[in-house]
């Protein structure tokens, strides 16, 4: 696996508001894809069902840092490949091991 991802166009800052309804398969995108962004994303109004929880548990374990605060949580992301390796490893042998 590569340690990094050539872009050949720089991103353009996406500083939008995007505004869909609760639903689990959303919730667990944004999550994921908050956690691979540069920067704080604001998440509101996500469904906190199981399935959602554990994915911020996952990424937890693979050191994204998240908040809660009231109704809205902030996810920092570090960028593409920014899930720590030997973190990956050790939480797919933890779900192997279920």
């Amino acid at each position: 696996m590569p340690d990094h991802i050539f872009i050949n166009k720089k991103i353009r800052c996406f500083n939008k508001k995007i505004q869909v309804g609760s639903d689990k398969s959303i919730s667990i995108r944004s999550i994921l894809l908050a956690s691979q962004s540069v920067g704080i994303s604001k998440i509101s109004n996500l469904l906190e069902s199981e399935d959602v929880l554990n994915t911020l548990k996952a990424i937890k374990k693979l050191g994204i840092n998240y908040i809660k605060k009231k109704n809205v949580y902030h996810i920092e992301g570090f960028g593409l490949n920014s899930f720590k390796i030997k973190k990956i490893l050790l939480l797919m042998l933890e779900i192997l091991e279920r």
